[in-house]
């Protein structure tokens, strides 16, 4: 009888840990926007978009704030193999600051990526307010804040601007720069 009841047990566990791990991957893909993709083509989602984004390294240029505060200063860094998509993995990168500590970070402190998705060649993004309330005063940090994040994922194959949501509301400007449209890379404002 105990031995009838141990597999069963193990079953169970198995059964709710594959749930539990379903649930989370489906969550993500919803919350990515990646969702629709995978259920218009299972086999090309996951053999062409996986591979493409998720299964090798893939070096990326971040953009942070040169040690003077007036230019941006480019850096490059290594995605290792990663279930985000890229977007998000590249913010966690800016979010995390520069390597080379004679740079200045880019991501105010608190603010969180609370969602991205890809809509054709534009790429939303969803921050928190912390991304506005704890931005220096300053409109040439700001601008360069912003620049770092648009010209580090548009550096991203296929997106070629970034649209910026401030807990999913869109804004005019936030305190100098306008970001009601869609923002294209702007490379006047890297160090020589």
């Amino acid at each position: 009888m105990v031995a009838e009841v141990l597999p069963i047990k193990k079953i169970i566990l198995v059964a709710l840990v594959l749930f539990i791990a379903f649930a989370i991957i489906g969550y993500r893909l919803v919350m990515t926007g990646d969702a629709e993709k995978l259920f218009e083509n299972p086999k090309e989602f996951l053999f062409k978009e996986g591979l493409k984004l998720y299964n090798r390294p893939l070096k990326v240029d971040l953009y942070f704030i040169s040690e003077s505060g007036d230019k941006l200063v480019k850096e490059t860094a290594t995605i290792e193999q990663t279930l985000k998509n890229l977007p998000v993995a590249v913010f966690e990168l800016l979010a995390n600051g520069p390597v080379n500590k004679d740079l200045n970070p880019v991501i105010p402190p608190g603010t969180e990526l609370l969602w991205a998705k890809n809509d054709g060649e534009v790429c939303i993004m969803n921050l928190s307010d912390n991304f506005i309330n704890e931005m220096t005063k300053d409109e040439t940090v700001e601008r360069l804040s912003v620049y770092a994040i648009v010209n580090s994922i548009t550096g991203i194959e296929g997106i070629q601007y970034v649209k910026i949501l401030i807990n999913s509301k869109e804004y005019e400007k936030l305190n100098f720069v306008k970001i009601k449209e869609p923002l294209a890379p702007d490379y006047t404002l890297l160090s020589e």
